[in-house]
């Protein structure tokens, strides 16, 4: 194929008009917004294809306003991004109240503190169940001992009975 002087290089690809039909126009469809680089704030787990993506992996993402999402008037902001694994969908929002991001949908949350705090409830759910059981033993114990009690001074009237 033969290009003009006028149509090499850069030139060329500048001068094409982009042609945007229908087909485009659908193919191109995604939340409005800006799009920006995000780095992943902590490490989350796609609920579709259960891949991990680590915190402080970059993605382009597609940034919008949350509509009724703000804080004394600070806004809150949605960034969609897509799984490495399955190309689905993830969102992540801005939380203003309490200076974090949020999970929204397609994700959810891995994190060393959220670790930290299963952990604690199990250790407290541990302990819960084991004082528990202390309470049942020490009411069958005392139990136990009115039926001991109440059969000794059974057998002790049976005695003076004699």
């Amino acid at each position: 194929m033969h290009h003009t002087p006028e149509c090499t290089g850069i030139n060329r690809v500048l001068a094409q008009p982009l042609v945007m039909n229908r087909e485009n126009k659908r193919k191109g469809a995604r939340p409005r917004g800006l799009s920006t680089r995000l780095a992943t704030p902590f490490t989350i787990r796609c609920l579709s294809c259960g891949s991990y993506i680590y915190k402080n992996k970059r993605h382009n993402a597609v940034r919008e306003i949350a509509q009724d999402k703000d804080y004394l008037g600070v806004e809150s902001y949605r960034f969609h991004i897509k799984c490495t694994g399955c190309g689905r969908a993830l969102c992540i929002r801005t939380d203003p109240k309490n200076g974090v991001y949020v999970t929204e949908s397609g994700c959810i949350r891995i994190d060393e503190e959220v670790t930290k705090q299963d952990e604690e409830k199990d250790l407290s759910v541990k302990l819960r169940k084991e004082s528990d059981m202390k309470d049942e033993i020490s009411k069958l114990r005392v139990q136990t001992s009115h039926v001991d009690s109440s059969s000794s001074a059974f057998n002790s009237s049976d005695k003076l009975g004699k």
